[in-house]
């Protein structure tokens, strides 16, 4: 695939984690984790996952922002 006129390798994999996608450096060295938001989630979920994965210095992984955001916010039931 070419990004900004660079090439960038893909690879798939069948195992894993489904809500993240891995990217990973040519050297294996920096990775970076994605987190994969359904289309079919409620939008007021997939803010509430946004607000949680957007926290800075936040090391919480996929399935704990997941977790949370899927919870009923405070003062709701």
């Amino acid at each position: 695939m070419q990004v900004e006129g660079r090439t960038v390798r893909l690879g798939g994999f069948d195992v894993g984690d489904p809500s993240t996608v891995t990217l990973t450096d040519h050297w294996g060295q920096e990775q970076i984790d994605i987190l994969v938001i359904a289309p079919e989630t409620d939008p007021a979920v997939a803010q509430r996952i946004f607000d949680l994965a957007s926290r800075t210095g936040g090391a919480a992984r996929a399935q704990e922002i997941l977790q949370q955001a899927n919870r009923a916010p405070a003062g709701r039931s």
